[in-house]
């Protein structure tokens, strides 16, 4: 999780937002209102539904995506990038039990430090699953990130939650 992110008030004008973004070379921006999380804006966002507006008077509000998913500071890690893979998504910002954003996990930077040696594991489960070898050295490789993850202390009912995700997928 980064506690490096753009949070702007709902009113803030969307042209002066995004010249922020550029200057701090960042890829979402969080709307609040309140305090609270209301909205999120990200590149994509801004390609997509900003590019070609010329009124420059407009708010974030005309633009962000509400509501946010977003996850608390205490879910576990795969939970969080399990909700950005269900959902397509590349940011999820991670908010405490008073609603107030603590962070934002980018699900690149998630992967790669948090989930490596796992994410190698699972990219081993890349057998064919219509042939029978294929769908045996699946279930082998599925044993293998279990007896892992215990290990690593994970809770059986998240393991559990885990592999029948991936099955899903």
């Amino acid at each position: 999780m980064s506690a490096d992110y753009i949070y702007v008030d709902v009113n803030a004008l969307i042209a002066e937002t995004i010249k922020n973004l550029q200057q701090q070379k960042k890829s979402t921006i969080l709307i609040k209102k309140d305090n609270k999380l209301a909205g999120i804006i990200t590149e994509q966002d801004i390609v997509r539904k900003v590019t070609f507006i010329s009124d420059s008077g407009k708010k974030v509000s005309d633009f962000m995506t509400s509501p946010v998913i977003f996850v608390y500071e205490d879910d576990l890690l795969f939970h969080a990038v399990g909700k950005m893979r269900k959902n397509n998504l590349r940011h999820l910002p991670v908010i405490n039990m008073n609603s107030e954003v603590v962070g934002i996990i980018y699900a690149d930077k998630a992967l790669a430090a948090e989930l490596g040696a796992v994410t190698q594991e699972i990219d081993k489960m890349t057998f064919d699953e219509y042939d029978e070898r294929g769908l045996i050295q699946i279930k082998k490789q599925q044993v293998h990130l279990a007896a892992r993850l215990l290990d690593e202390k994970i809770s059986s009912n998240d393991i559990s939650y885990l592999l029948s995700f991936l099955n899903n997928v």
